[in-house]
């Protein structure tokens, strides 16, 4: 098949990523379920922003898309599925049966293995108390610094919104929770997180010669996370919540699969607070429409899970700086070689200046 082919359905997929949006499975009036959730203790009920009816046309032409078996090929091949997927979830909101179904193709569930390691994490560590001292405010100024650091052209705002911290690569824009207090910790492994993990491999995306480097491929997420959680370790800002954390993430995807939104808040609030667990099972029952009845989103194992098998990659001697290149899966590692005309990574994490102990910016703002 003809590369400009390839290069033409790249180019259609990066446009149609753009009206695939993951925050849709967010349920509407968040604040307001949390409010009547602590009232009455009772299973919420769900209701989404309406559904793009374009949404119908774009995956027709989504699945008439044809390619060949090259480099190339095999990953615009999976991409495609993986797209069709996402527009089944979006269009399968409030339908807990055949929404879990449609999430459970894209990000999988967990298994035995993963579920006893996150209990195991739970079980031998002691959450730990943390001064928060530092505003929105003053760490949106470490969060700037941090990307002037790779002299990217990203902005960093506040907004309202449940997530911490939210890298949008479509609008090039790092999101900072409002009104929010964040211990010194917290900030440097966010820094890692979002700008060192996420921000950089957008980057390196952008410029590679494969549009799909940026918007990524499929079962990209899994790999990217994995990445952001193995260089909190590896720059030693992994601290104990943090991994208690995604742990906690792992068990909430394992309970949504069987139980209620009270049964899996009650698993959670075993180890967390009571509103941070609420705001896990929140983030899990994503998608369901009755929480009374078993369903959700499973996308948050991917964290530990991409993590624990990026780990056992790189005991096996897997050349992990690969993921660099972009927003790609790990999955894919033996293909990326194979693609002409990829451009080493620009971007690394080690320019990251504002975590150095010397950092003024750091110093003034602690």
């Amino acid at each position: 098949m003809d590369i400009r082919h390839l290069m033409k359905v790249d180019d259609f997929f990066n446009t149609a990523s753009k009206y695939i949006s993951f925050a849709a499975i967010n349920p509407l009036r968040s604040a307001v379920i949390e409010k009547e959730f602590f009232r009455n203790k009772k299973d919420p009920h769900f209701i989404y922003s309406p559904t793009n009816p374009k949404l119908n046309r774009l995956k027709e032409l989504i699945r008439d898309i044809k390619v060949d078996d090259s480099p190339l090929g095999d990953l615009l091949f999976d991409k495609r599925d993986d797209l069709i997927n996402k527009i089944n979830m979006i269009q399968n909101r409030g339908n807990n049966k055949e929404f879990t179904k449609n999430i459970v193709k894209i990000y999988g569930k967990p298994d035995k293995k993963l579920v006893n390691k996150a209990y195991e994490i739970l079980t031998t560590t002691e959450r730990k108390k943390e001064k928060k001292l530092i505003s929105s405010a003053k760490a949106i100024l470490l969060f700037r610094q941090a990307v002037n650091d790779f002299k990217c052209n990203w902005n960093v705002e506040k907004r309202d919104q449940p997530a911490t911290a939210d890298a949008d690569h479509i609008t090039k824009t790092l999101f900072i929770k409002n009104n929010a207090r964040f211990s010194v910790h917290f900030v440097k492994r966010l820094i890692i997180h979002e700008v060192g993990t996420h921000i950089l491999c957008a980057e390196n995306g952008l410029l590679q010669p494969y549009k799909i480097f940026y918007y990524g491929t499929a079962n990209y997420l899994k790999s990217e996370e994995g990445l952001a959680v193995f260089n909190e370790d590896k720059f030693g800002v992994l601290y104990t919540n943090a991994l208690r954390n995604y742990a906690c993430r792992v068990i909430a995807a394992d309970s949504i699969l069987k139980n209620s939104f009270i049964e899996t808040f009650n698993k959670l609030k075993i180890y967390l607070p009571d509103k941070a667990a609420f705001r896990l099972t929140l983030s899990a029952k994503r998608g369901a429409g009755d929480t009374s009845e078993p369903g959700g989103c499973t996308k948050g194992m991917v964290y530990l899970k991409g993590y624990l098998e990026l780990k056992e990659l790189e005991q096996k001697g897997a050349d992990l700086s690969w993921l660099y290149y972009g927003k790609i899966a790990h999955e894919y590692l033996d293909i990326y070689p194979k693609l002409p005309g990829l451009i080493k990574p620009k971007y690394k994490i080690e320019n990251l200046k504002v975590l150095k102990p010397k950092s003024s910016e750091l110093k003034k703002i602690i």
